[in-house]
């Protein structure tokens, strides 16, 4: 949407205008303020320093944990080596050698090329560069899931060079390979972008009226309005929000907890990484709690029961002797901790409570145990750095899914220890 209306304005014009005027983005302390915040939560905080995005992949390539050696000794990296914690055999382990992470890896790329291509174009003015890496990136990715929207900046920066011939190449490519992409219908109809956008707000305006009124308790209206929601345009985004209110109305007004959790589960595995996604997961996590505790308060007190599960689905959980009131900030890292070692394998970080005093923090999902082990001894080089922030004790372990049950009953972290350092 932001091309065309670059196109409609006549971009050129307007970006010299901007430069000028202080609303262009380096001169802009809002838009930098917004950019700042979304850098700092994707990438963390990061010192000040050159290339320190080459530094971190170079240092991902040569050595697999990527923690931060600022101030690390050759010799204290010599004896981590000497103690196991940098080995071939760990480094190999995070290359995606399989199908799908190779697929995964590619995607990211594809992702980088195309937005380092609009950084060009859009932030920085520069067309040359940005049709430089557009036309790379398709080279490299022929038919890959950006290619509409890269075929249309291609049409954009032709369109501005006045390239009569290249124009009509990617107009042409676009309109044959992508007929029903919304890139192709902002070249067939000028005021595609204006009907859209118009779609969009009356859409969000019917989302925000249904959500005022689960909010108010008028079930009925709701279940009304959500009874519609398939009659509106296919290109739907906030489909994925109609449908978890759908499945709270199953909870409020039908009072199925089994359906409520069926619910729940299925817009998991609809909407795996959608933004309702946390959410849903958080609610799943408070409803297991719940049962958990019931189970516990009417748990026997003999030995514990765990058994020896290597290839079944693990956790990794971390508990604490006490509150920390820097939670935040440890899952923050143990989550920059994932992106930079185990990128390929979409591990999430979550909190839940064992208990109305005790905390612990669970990443998942592993396939097997062998796979969350490997994760755990990463962990243990990198635990100076991950564990920062935390200003009480700790302990972190592998666990399987069938065994967390036993353990959430018994909340006993010396008990399981004890089972896992004779089975891992």
């Amino acid at each position: 949407m932001k091309e065309i209306e670059a196109k409609n304005n006549n971009n050129n014009n307007n970006r010299n205008n901007n430069k000028n005027s202080g609303t262009w983005y380096f001169y802009n302390p809002a838009a930098k303020g917004v950019g700042f915040s979304d850098f700092r939560s994707k990438w963390g905080n990061r010192p000040a320093s050159d290339n320190w995005r080459l530094s971190s992949k170079a240092s991902q390539q040569n050595n697999v944990f990527a923690f931060d050696t600022t101030g690390t000794s050759q010799e204290e990296l010599a004896e981590m080596a000497a103690k196991g914690m940098l080995t071939r055999e760990s480094i190999i382990n995070q290359l995606p050698l399989t199908t799908e992470a190779m697929t995964i890896s590619n995607s990211l790329i594809v992702e980088a090329l195309y937005f380092v291509g609009k950084i060009f174009r859009e932030d920085l003015d520069k067309n040359e560069e940005a049709q430089s890496t557009f036309k790379r990136l398709l080279k490299r990715f022929p038919a890959n899931a950006m290619e509409p929207e890269t075929l249309y900046n291609l049409y954009l920066i032709a369109d501005q060079n006045n390239s009569a011939a290249d124009k009509k190449q990617y107009k042409t490519s676009l309109l044959q390979k992508y007929p029903d992409s919304k890139y192709a219908k902002y070249l067939l109809d000028e005021n595609f972008l204006n009907k859209y956008n118009s779609a969009q707000q009356e859409l969000a305006n019917y989302y925000q009226e249904t959500y005022d009124l689960y909010k108010s308790g008028n079930f009925d209206s709701v279940k009304d309005r959500l009874a519609k929601v398939d009659t509106l345009p296919k290109d739907n985004p906030l489909k994925a929000k109609f449908d978890l209110i759908d499945a709270f109305l199953i909870g409020e007004v039908d009072k199925d907890k089994k359906a409520y959790i069926a619910a729940l589960e299925k817009l998991l595995i609809t909407y795996p990484n959608h933004e309702i996604t946390p959410k849903v997961e958080e609610i799943l996590l408070f409803i297991n709690s719940e049962e958990n505790v019931k189970i516990a308060n009417n748990a026997p007190k003999g030995k514990a029961n765990y058994k020896a599960s290597a290839n079944v689905k693990h956790y990794l959980l971390v508990t604490f002797d006490g509150a920390s009131k820097n939670i935040k900030k440890f899952t923050f890292n143990m989550s920059d901790f994932n992106k930079v070692n185990f990128s390929v394998d979409k591990l999430k970080v979550n909190q839940m409570m064992l208990d109305p005093k005790n905390q612990i923090v669970m990443v998942k999902d592993f396939p097997n145990g062998e796979a969350a082990m490997r994760y755990y001894k990463t962990l243990q080089a990198n635990e100076v750095n991950v564990f920062k922030p935390l200003e009480v004790s700790f302990q972190y372990f592998v666990i399987s899914k069938v065994n967390f049950s036993e353990y959430f009953k018994r909340k006993n972290a010396e008990e399981y220890l004890k089972f896992f350092y004779e089975q891992y």
